[in-house]
């Protein structure tokens, strides 16, 4: 004969057995949910890096686009650099070719060959500024102040981003 189960006892299995079941879904769904979430915030993040990248980049394109004020602000970070400068025995500035003549404008002290010497360097960028002396370097580039900013915001800057 076999042996049956008294009812109660049945009963609480029956019970037990669902309740194990659903657990298994709803540990499912948990973990999505988590990994979900977790998705969201990544996503979240790399919206807010890309948004502040493309920021930055409408920000040069305007600055470029300003041919006048490409002109001023390279005459300021002159103004800046021979500042900063100003105790060292000999000054080198290098300028884009284009903002030569304008820098020399603002300066004409500058074409002369005393403490301070203006060229032109093809090398430097538009609105770019490299001076050099025995105390120091002042590199008042735009691409190096917009990198300062990409730091500042937390992102990586353009030159470490774009090397293998």
């Amino acid at each position: 004969m076999s042996s049956v189960p008294p009812p109660a006892a049945a009963v609480v299995a029956l019970e037990e057995r669902p309740i194990f079941v659903e657990e298994a879904p709803r540990r499912q769904l948990e973990d999505a949910l988590a990994e979900v979430i977790q998705l969201r915030s990544k996503i979240l993040d790399q919206s807010e890096r890309d948004l502040a990248e493309l920021a930055l980049e409408i920000a040069r394109q305007v600055l470029i686009a300003d041919v006048e004020g490409l002109r001023e602000y390279t005459r300021r970070m002159c103004d800046r650099a021979l500042l900063l400068l100003e105790e060292a025995d000999k000054i080198t500035i290098r300028v884009h070719p284009e903002h030569y003549q304008a820098v020399l404008a603002a300066h004409p002290e500058l074409e002369g060959r005393g403490k301070v010497q203006l060229l032109p360097d093809p090398t430097i960028e538009l609105a770019g500024v490299v001076a050099e002396c025995e105390l120091g370097r002042v590199d008042a580039r735009l691409a190096g102040r917009l990198d300062e900013v990409r730091r500042q915001l937390g992102l990586e800057s353009r030159s470490k981003a774009s090397s293998p």
